[in-house]
């Protein structure tokens, strides 16, 4: 993957590159950012707020939308805070030769993901260990019940969307008046995930069939690749499935075969107030 100049680089087994220092005194604040609308408002409002030490994190696996990367680039141009970039040490397309897709129940991306970050908040722990380190997590009010979950539930972890009961919809026009709008990525996709991730809903996965054939090719070569039992499957769909099933909605003049117990319609009204939204930024 080619890499974006003045990134560091942090790898899973040691800290290289590392090289920041914070010039107030007090506690440091380390934003968890993804490029997406919720991690980006989160960073723009700590910034408006003039809050000190702060240092953003991003970890990319090799598999983000460009978007992304090019959200976090121009928020460091409106805020003058360097983003401190994280990469594994095997690019996740590497490590999918051996381990094939990521599931629910053996998320090894994830897992990737969070032993970097934790190398780091060591590191950073063990460097400044007579300050407050406190880690920042951009979840939205919408999913404040994530707040209880895992790590998200440890001390010194900040939900400051939760606290202030910031919406997504509120987070999309806080980005929006700084100019950012992710190519209207929004108005199709439900969340920023890396663009590949089986845990996706069927609606992105109808949306990536549909508007990206260059990238559906590339899951076609990724799942010939894939290891056997570690191949493509979504709710019990493997990706021939999908195919048939997008082709068959296509077919049927758009109709959509949605999936038993899933709250469509909740979601199709969430996606409309999301467009709203977004069309009202434009203005």
């Amino acid at each position: 993957m080619k890499r974006l100049k003045r990134d560091y680089y942090v790898g899973t087994k040691e800290c290289r590159e590392f090289n920041y220092d914070f010039k107030d005194d007090g506690g440091i604040n380390l934003l968890m950012v993804s490029g997406g609308k919720d991690s980006s408002a989160m960073w723009l409002m700590a910034w408006e707020s003039g809050l000190k030490n702060v240092l953003p994190i991003n970890f990319d696996g090799g598999w983000e939308w460009p978007i992304a990367r090019k959200a976090i680039i121009k928020l460091e141009k409106i805020t003058g805070q360097k983003c401190l970039r994280l990469y594994p040490d095997r690019f996740f397309d590497e490590s999918f030769r051996t381990k094939g897709w990521p599931r629910i129940n053996c998320r090894w991306c994830t897992s990737t993901k969070r032993d970097t970050l934790q190398l780091v908040r060591n590191y950073i722990k063990e460097r400044f260990r007579n300050r407050r380190v406190t880690e920042h997590i951009g979840i939205a009010w919408d999913e404040r019940n994530r707040s209880g979950k895992g790590y998200i539930s440890r001390e010194k972890i900040n939900l400051p969307l939760v606290k202030a009961k910031i919406t997504e919809r509120a987070c999309l026009r806080i980005c929006g008046r700084y100019g950012l709008n992710w190519d209207n990525y929004y108005m199709s996709f439900d969340r920023l995930l890396c663009w590949c991730c089986p845990l996706k809903n069927i609606g992105d996965w109808r949306e990536l069939y549909i508007s990206y054939p260059d990238l559906w090719e590339k899951i076609r070569m990724m799942d010939k690749i894939a290891p056997e039992g570690r191949k493509l499957i979504w709710a019990n769909y493997s990706r021939d499935m999908l195919e048939e099933r997008f082709e068959k909605e296509i077919k049927d003049k758009g109709k959509v075969f949605h999936q038993p117990g899933r709250r469509s319609k909740k979601r199709k009204k969430k996606k409309k107030r999301r467009r709203k939204n977004i069309s009202e930024i434009k203005k």
